[in-house]
């Protein structure tokens, strides 16, 4: 299972969180549901790009959703959100 990336609060009505590991371009994005989803593969500049986007939730839905294989992570995984 992957380790839990370290994840930063955003302003949206279904995202709580998000978080990137430039190394391995994967991105994280918590749910305010509780639900966790790791994202492989993403370019940096997508990352960018959806921490300035005036929408979070309309990003992910258009730029991330069924663009990117995901990972759902388990409780277990820990939580790594500050």
């Amino acid at each position: 299972m992957p380790a839990p990336i370290k994840t930063t609060a955003v302003e949206s009505s279904n995202l709580k969180a998000i978080g990137y590991d430039q190394a391995t371009q994967t991105l994280q994005v918590d749910f305010k549901s509780g639900k966790r989803y790791q994202y492989q593969s993403v370019p940096p500049d997508v990352f960018a790009e959806f921490q300035a986007a005036e929408s979070v939730g309309k990003f992910f839905a258009a730029r991330i959703k069924g663009e990117f294989f995901d990972v759902p992570l388990t409780e277990d995984d820990g939580d790594a959100a500050e």
